[in-house]
């Protein structure tokens, strides 16, 4: 009888980013979305 590997765990890797102007943001959010599924959120300046 064999047993079945557990899942690997999920986990989340976050990053904070402060005094950022939005257009770096979006240059940011552009180059991570091409390659991750990564989310984000701004915030005042605050990614």
């Amino acid at each position: 009888m064999q047993l079945a590997s557990p899942p690997k765990p999920v986990g989340e890797k976050r990053m904070t980013f402060r005094n950022l102007d939005w257009p770096s943001f979006k240059q940011i959010q552009q180059l991570l979305t091409e390659r991750t599924h990564a989310r984000f959120a701004y915030d005042d300046g605050t990614l």
